[in-house]
């Protein structure tokens, strides 16, 4: 715990340096990521099933500190879950599942320097899964939720950066979709 303790101070010092509120950070950007989402599905053998998703994003900064920022994205391909048999419950039948589609919106406060940026999302996912059963069924749902997560980015150069996030893609009622995400963006 003290090591989290020490990574976030060092961040958050990173990023509230003197130059922190330097007003060039204003205007539009655009990127693309890869998302490893948990949604604490197994697959047969009990071990946890990540789903591996692609986005892009498009946001707006309209003040040094705030923005608003879309994304959408889906499974770059689909993964075998278990799911217990209502029929015998006894029994774990298998099906492959997947993130069909998702789309976000975010309110996004940043602070940022010449070398990194910290940054809060806080907005609303929807997002379609399809879970492909052994017998030929689909099951598909629609469902959307709150969304928050924090992410970090280093400079690249003047308009380019590289970004580290984690966040709960949907806070569902049934589901939490937690993701990890790796991701760039361009700033026009």
């Amino acid at each position: 715990m003290k090591g989290h303790c020490k990574l976030l101070c060092s961040l958050f010092l990173i990023t509230a340096s003197s130059a922190c509120f330097a007003d060039k950070d204003k205007g539009v950007y655009a990127g693309a990521g890869i998302d490893l989402v948990n949604v604490g599905a197994k697959d047969f053998y009990g071990n946890g099933v990540t789903f591996k998703t692609i986005h892009v994003n498009l946001g707006y900064k309209y003040h040094p500190f705030l923005g608003i920022e879309v994304r959408g994205g889906a499974s770059i391909g689909d993964e075998t879950i278990a799911y217990e048999d209502l029929e015998t419950p006894s029994d774990s039948d298998v099906a492959e599942a997947g993130i069909d589609m998702f789309y976000s919106v975010y309110y996004r406060a940043e602070w940022a320097n010449e070398i990194a940026k910290l940054y809060l999302l806080l907005g609303q996912s929807a997002l379609e899964t399809t879970y492909k059963l052994e017998d030929n069924n689909n099951i598909e749902s629609s469902e959307s939720g709150f969304s928050y997560g924090l992410g970090f980015g280093l400079w690249l150069d003047e308009k380019m950066n590289l970004n580290i996030e984690y966040k709960v893609l949907a806070d569902l009622e049934v589901d939490t979709f937690k993701a990890f995400t790796i991701a760039a963006d361009y700033r026009f």
